[in-house]
């Protein structure tokens, strides 16, 4: 789990290209996924500010997804930097869905 907050960091840095993967059944469920790997870190980060800190750091997510011994897109998702505290809600826009 601490590869995730490492992972965190780096998107944090300000260079661009960073490129990832984890294991989820959609987009918006490796948000979450992403998110809960991070403050089960060992780090002490709070909430709010790993979602920020996520929200701020993505552009893109994309979900790829295995059919009949292929890998196909099934989802593409446009996050903005737009974290709602209250409602625990991020602003995405769905590019792709199959």
């Amino acid at each position: 789990m601490e590869e995730a907050f490492d992972l965190l960091q780096a998107l944090n840095t300000g260079h661009s290209g960073t490129l990832s993967t984890i294991h989820a059944n959609s987009a918006k469920l490796a948000i979450s996924r992403f998110i809960t790997c991070v403050l089960q870190s060992g780090v002490d980060l709070p909430y709010r500010a790993n979602s920020e800190q996520y929200c701020d750091a993505l552009d893109l997510v994309l979900h790829v997804e295995r059919r009949n011994r292929r890998r196909y897109v099934a989802e593409l998702l446009r996050v903005f930097a737009a974290y709602e505290p209250q409602p625990d809600r991020y602003e995405y826009r769905t590019g792709l869905r199959s």
